[in-house]
């Protein structure tokens, strides 16, 4: 009883509130995950509504309001992993895209009298599958006068192999990280599954649980280095993997071209307008930003792969002829990082504080004349 006392009081300290769950996403019926509203964190703060912000929003939206959705993967979350610039520390959530391209628009003459909100309703890993099935079944209700449309990274991580492409073990047919997950914990009935459910449930309710628990993963986390190494090195060579042609790659970037152009279609009935954004990864960056001190460090952290920057390059052109051709609105921040000298890339991939302050403004500039017009209407 001590060390559970002791230990719920350790969680107020540290997040700030009393311990409520310490798992960051529930299942949902659209696109497998959301942000867990319980979720007790220091470094993430999720509201009522599941996303990564500190206020909370009604779903029906109030007459007067401007309402923008932002929808994606980890960019737009600001981040999963620990940042590899530890003087920069963690996003909060008063810090990303979305809050200040809220206050961007809030603060403009043209939206004077009108309420203005940006609802960040991002979960990490998102592709184009998760996002589109999570905004016609879900965000399409929320009555949104402009959905912006991120996650590009994830859909277009690396090239694939030939070998993956000719047995169709490639992009957006792959299963999504979390439905491992699923299957095992939502249709498993074995006896590990059972116990892994109830080691959970014992954590969201006890504090010493909680503790137990993530002193365990650490373990198991810093033993994993060695058996992995291990494993490696007594595992049979293997033939390299053949990079395919470009005209190979064309079914990846036609698979996700046709979830867009559902999610488009059920924008427009719903007289809702809808626009896209590009991710950078850092590997892509070095070649046209200059680069800050620490975005210098990072790069000689990270590395560079000139087969998966090549396939992002023609992916990414790829994207821009399928958008003009269609014309369908898109934000390329490429001219504005080729002018930035801030620190933009807190890690890969993924935004400073700065950096994502620098990406709203971007955004802003680019979507402000299609807002003004639907306020004008």
């Amino acid at each position: 009883l001590a060390a559970e006392g002791f230990g719920q009081l350790y969680f107020r300290i540290w997040s700030g509130q009393w311990l409520r769950s310490t798992q960051l996403y529930v299942w949902s019926p659209y696109g497998l995950v959301r942000n867990n509203p319980n979720a007790t964190s220091a470094q993430y703060r999720i509201n009522a509504n599941g996303f990564r912000d500190v206020r909370n929003y009604e779903r029906r939206k109030a007459p007067g309001t401007i309402r923008v959705v932002l929808l994606g993967g980890s960019v737009l979350y600001s981040g999963i992993a620990e940042t590899f610039l530890e003087s920069e520390g963690r996003v909060d959530s008063r810090s990303t895209i979305a809050q200040f391209l809220q206050q961007h628009l809030a603060a403009d003459p043209a939206f004077a009298g009108v309420k203005v909100e940006v609802l960040n309703a991002a979960v990490n890993f998102n592709r184009i599958v998760e996002v589109a099935v999570a905004y016609a079944g879900e965000y399409a209700w929320w009555d949104p006068d402009l959905v912006v449309v991120f996650g590009t990274a994830n859909n277009f991580f690396s090239a694939d192999s030939l070998e993956a492409i000719r047995e169709g073990a490639y992009g957006l047919r792959l299963p999504h990280p979390w439905e491992q997950d699923f299957q095992r914990l939502a249709n498993d009935r074995s006896l590990a599954t059972w116990l892994e459910l109830g080691a959970r449930a014992a954590a969201d309710h006890s504090a010493l649980a909680t503790i137990l628990s993530k002193v365990t993963s650490k373990v198991l986390d810093a033993a994993q280095g060695p058996v992995l190494r291990y494993a490696a090195g007594a595992a049979p060579a293997r033939a390299p993997a053949h990079p395919p042609p470009a005209e190979g790659e064309a079914p990846r970037f036609d698979e996700y071209a046709a979830l867009v152009e559902g999610l488009v279609a059920t924008a427009r009935a719903r007289k809702q307008d809808v626009a896209f954004f590009w991710e950078y990864f850092l590997d892509d960056a070095q070649d046209f930003k200059p680069l800050s001190a620490d975005e210098q460090r990072l790069s000689r952290l990270v590395g560079r792969s000139a087969v998966s920057r090549g396939f992002r390059g023609r992916m990414h052109d790829r994207w821009v002829h399928y958008m003009r051709d269609r014309g369908l609105p898109f934000v390329d921040p490429v001219d504005r990082l080729r002018r930035e000298t801030a620190t933009v890339f807190i890690d890969y991939l993924h935004y400073t504080r700065d950096g994502n302050a620098v990406m709203a403004d971007e955004l802003y500039r680019a979507l402000r004349p299609g807002l003004v017009a639907r306020v004008g209407k």
